[in-house]
């Protein structure tokens, strides 16, 4: 049973990977400006702390950013002489996925313990199952009382 659950998360994981495709190439925020003025890059999408290019034959670029608001200034000022699209996305500010995967290695524990125990549920089930005689195989036996002529009310 483990080896199909860990050879699942194993297919899982080697799925995603491959969804990603091929990582984009790393530019200098300098390049990217100067690829933006030539009119060489057709979209770009402003994230937190990354600039994401798409130039005319679809390749990827990526581009770090500071925290400031001067870098995405100069970036809509290149992209307004061109005829280059500009995305923002938005910061994001939900904690779902960090709690998610800090909370997983608790979440998959307390999964294993609830299976452990079903088992030992399930063992002690059977083991007493086991121990129980088959009623065919009972044997009553009574006494007899000779003095009244009959049997005792007692039969083991």
């Amino acid at each position: 049973m483990w080896l199909i659950i860990i050879s699942g998360s194993l297919v899982f994981v080697w799925y995603l990977q491959t969804l990603k495709g091929q990582s984009p190439k790393e530019l200098s925020f300098a390049a990217a400006l100067t690829q933006i003025r030539n009119k060489d890059i057709k979209e770009v999408t402003v994230k937190q702390d990354t600039l994401e290019l798409t130039n005319r034959n679809d390749a990827k670029f990526i581009a770090k950013l500071d925290a400031g608001d001067s870098f995405r200034a100069q970036i809509f000022a290149a992209a307004k002489e061109t005829d280059t699209l500009v995305k923002l996305e938005p910061p994001s500010t939900g904690l779902g996925w960090p709690v998610v995967v800090n909370a997983l290695p608790f979440i998959l524990l307390t999964g294993f313990l609830v299976l452990f125990m079903i088992v030992m549920v399930a063992f002690v089930i059977v083991r007493e199952m086991s121990r129980r005689p088959n009623p065919a195989e009972l044997t009553i036996t009574c006494n007899f009382d000779s003095k009244n002529n009959r049997e005792t009310d007692i039969c083991t």
